[in-house]
C-alpha cells in the first residue's frame, strides 16, 4: 500500500485528501502546522507574519462557480461568501466525506529529502518527511512513496527595493500583515499596488482614516463581481461558448465588449487606465473602490517619485502629501520552505542545470504541477501554483483528482521528459507574448483555465462528451455550453462521477437568486 503525505490543510490539501480516498490510497496522511483547517481562510489577527485573509474578506467568485463538484454550498449561504462563511463551508465538506482523522494539526513540515536509493529501501518514489510537532517541539520523520505539496505559495512578502522608501519616516507594513484597519484610525494611508490586496485594503481603510491614496505604476482594469443586474459576474462571462467567442476576437472588438457590458466605470475617467492590454494582467476585482473615490476618501496616484521624510510626491502630481503609513501590497514570492533546504532534491534532477530548476522551480513544473527532471516527478506534486482568470477552486480540485489518479496509477502515466520540458518552454513562450511581465515572475503561473480544466479532465476520463450530450441530452447541453461553466460538469461521466451533478447543474441559477432573496416580499405594499 502506497503512503502519501499531504502538506496543508488549506482547500488544496482537504481536496487533495478527499481525492486520494476516493481513488482508495487509504495510508495517507495531511500535516497542518496551524491548529485548524482553512489555510489562508483561517483568519488569525494575533499571528503577525503568517497569511491569512483580512476581517473583512469576501470571496471574489460566486460560491456556484467556486464550489467542489460533487459538494455545492448550502443555498442559504451567501452568493459570495466571507472568510466564515468559507470555514463553515469547509467544515461540512471535512465532516461529510470523514477527512478529520487523516489531518494532524500543529505539524509543520521542515524538509523533504528523497530516500537513499541503496538495497534496503524498498521504493525510489520514498522520501523522507521531516514533521515538527508544535506542541511537544519534537521532530519526526514519515517515509512517503508521494508527496502532495498543498501549503499554497503566497507566504513571503516581495518588498520593492527603492531607495525612497528608506528615507520614509512614517510605519511600512507589507499587506501579508494587514489583518484589520483599526490601528490606521485618523491617519493618513498610502497604499502602493493594483491587484486585489492593494484595492480590498486601502477601501477597508477608507471608513477610519483621513486619507487614502493608492499609487499604481502601470494603472490596473477592475471589475466588480456583480454584472448590471446584479448578478454575479462570473457566471455571466464563464461560459464555454463565450470563451470560444473572446479568444477569436481581436484586442479592439474585446476592449468595446469589456467597456460595455463589463467594465462598471470609465478607467480613464477615473485615472487607473492601465498602460497594457486588456487580459494581459489579471484584473482587479472590487465593489467599493469608485464610490470611495467619488466620495473623496481614496485618492488614485501614479508612481511614487520621491519621499523626504513623511512628505511624498507623485510623477503624476507635483503636490506633497503628507503620509503616516505605507502599506505595500505589492504581491508575493514563491516560497516553499521545506524543499529549499533539499539539495537532494535537485541532486536528483538528470539535468546540468540544476540552478535552474532550484531558483526558479515554480517556472519549470509541466501543467503546473510536476518537475520533470526528477526520477519520479509523480512523486512530488505541486498544487495550486496557478492565477487563473476564472474560479481557482474548481481547477485545484482538479488538480487533485489527476495526482491521486496518478498515485493511484488508475490513469494515463505522464509523458516523458523530453515532452514535458518541450511543453513548459512552448507555454513560456507564449506567456511572455501575451501577459505583463512582472518581477515576481507569476507570469508563469498564468494559464488558459478552460483549456487547462478540459486537458486535465481528459486525463482522467471525467471531460463530459458533449458531441454525444447533445443528442441523448439537449437541456444538458444547453446548460453546460451556453449558460454559467460550472464545476458540476465534471461529475457527469467517468471517473468518480455523481448522480447528483446534472440535477445540480440546473439547479445552480435557482440557487443563487435564493441566496439573494432573503424573503418574499408583499404585493400589496406594507
Amino acid at each position: 500500500m502506497k503512503r502519501v503525505v499531504i502538506i496543508g490543510a488549506g482547500i488544496s490539501g482537504l481536496t487533495a485528501l478527499k481525492s486520494c480516498l476516493e481513488n482508495n490510497i487509504l495510508d495517507v496522511v495531511c500535516y497542518e502546522r496551524s491548529n485548524s483547517l482553512g489555510g489562508i481562510w483561517n483568519y488569525r489577527e494575533d499571528e503577525s507574519g503568517s497569511l491569512t485573509v483580512m476581517n473583512t474578506t469576501v470571496m471574489n467568485t460566486s460560491k456556484e462557480s467556486s464550489a467542489f463538484s460533487d459538494f455545492p454550498p448550502d443555498e442559504e449561504m451567501p452568493v459570495f461568501m466571507s472568510h466564515k462563511h468559507v470555514i463553515n463551508y469547509l467544515n461540512k465538506y471535512c465532516e461529510h466525506f470523514h477527512l478529520n482523522k487523516y489531518i494532524k494539526y500543529e505539524r509543520e513540515v521542515t524538509s523533504i529529502v528523497p530516500l537513499s536509493t541503496d538495497k534496503e529501501c524498498k521504493s525510489e518514489k520514498q522520501w523522507t518527511v521531516s514533521v515538527f510537532d508544535v506542541k511537544t517541539r519534537q521532530q519526526t520523520t514519515d517515509l512517503a512513496d508521494a508527496v502532495i505539496v498543498c501549503s499554497g505559495y503566497q507566504s513571503k512578502a516581495n518588498i520593492p527595493h527603492s531607495d525612497a522608501l528608506q528615507s520614509f519616516n512614517g510605519q511600512i507594513i507589507h499587506s501579508l500583515n494587514y489583518k484589520s484597519n483599526e490601528s490606521f484610525r485618523n491617519k493618513n494611508v498610502l497604499v502602493i499596488g493594483s491587484g486585489n490586496s492593494a484595492a480590498d485594503i486601502a477601501t477597508d481603510l477608507c471608513s477610519v482614516t483621513d486619507k487614502v491614496y493608492l499609487s499604481t505604476r502601470r494603472g490596473f482594469w477592475t471589475v466588480s463581481r456583480k454584472n448590471s443586474k446584479g448578478l454575479p459576474l462570473d457566471m455571466t462571462v464563464n461560459k464555454r461558448y463565450l470563451q470560444s467567442v473572446i479568444k477569436l476576437m481581436p484586442n479592439s472588438c474585446q476592449m468595446r465588449l469589456f467597456n460595455t457590458y463589463i467594465a462598471p466605470v470609465d478607467h480613464e475617467t477615473f485615472g487607473f487606465q492601465p498602460s497594457y492590454s486588456l487580459f494581459a494582467k489579471m484584473p482587479t476585482i472590487n465593489d467599493y473602490l469608485y464610490s470611495k473615490i467619488i466620495t473623496g476618501a481614496l485618492k488614485i496616484c501614479g508612481e511614487i517619485e520621491r519621499i523626504t521624510g513623511n512628505n511624498v510626491t507623485f510623477k503624476s502630481d507635483s503636490n506633497e502629501y503628507e503620509i503616516d503609513c505605507i502599506v505595500l501590497a505589492t504581491g508575493y514570492g514563491i516560497n516553499h520552505p521545506f524543499l529549499s533546504k533539499t539539495s537532494e532534491l535537485f541532486a536528483a534532477c538528470e539535468t546540468a542545470d540544476t540552478n535552474h530548476c532550484y531558483d526558479t522551480f515554480h517556472c519549470h513544473l509541466y501543467e503546473n504541477m510536476f518537475c520533470p527532471y526528477l526520477k519520479k516527478p509523480d512523486s512530488l506534486i505541486l498544487i495550486g501554483l496557478l492565477q487563473p482568470l476564472a474560479p481557482l477552486l474548481p481547477i485545484i480540485e482538479l488538480q487533485c483528482r489527476w495526482a491521486a489518479s496518478l498515485i493511484a496509477e488508475t490513469c494515463e502515466p505522464l509523458p516523458s521528459k523530453e515532452v514535458m520540458c518541450e511543453k513548459i518552454e512552448r507555454r513560456k513562450r507564449e506567456n511572455l507574448k501575451r501577459y505583463v511581465y512582472t518581477e515576481t515572475s507569476q507570469i508563469y503561473l498564468s494559464v488558459e483555465w478552460l483549456q487547462y480544466c478540459d486537458r486535465i479532465a481528459s486525463r482522467i476520463k471525467c471531460k463530459p462528451n458533449f458531441l454525444r450530450m447533445l443528442f441523448n441530452d439537449p437541456k444538458l447541453f444547453w446548460y453546460c455550453i451556453f449558460k454559467s461553466f460550472l464545476p458540476y460538469q465534471y461529475r457527469l461521466q467517468g471517473t468518480n462521477q455523481w448522480s447528483d451533478a446534472k440535477k445540480t447543474i440546473f439547479e445552480a441559477e435557482t440557487r443563487i437568486l435564493k441566496a439573494i432573496r432573503s424573503q418574499s416580499l408583499s404585493k400589496n405594499g406594507y
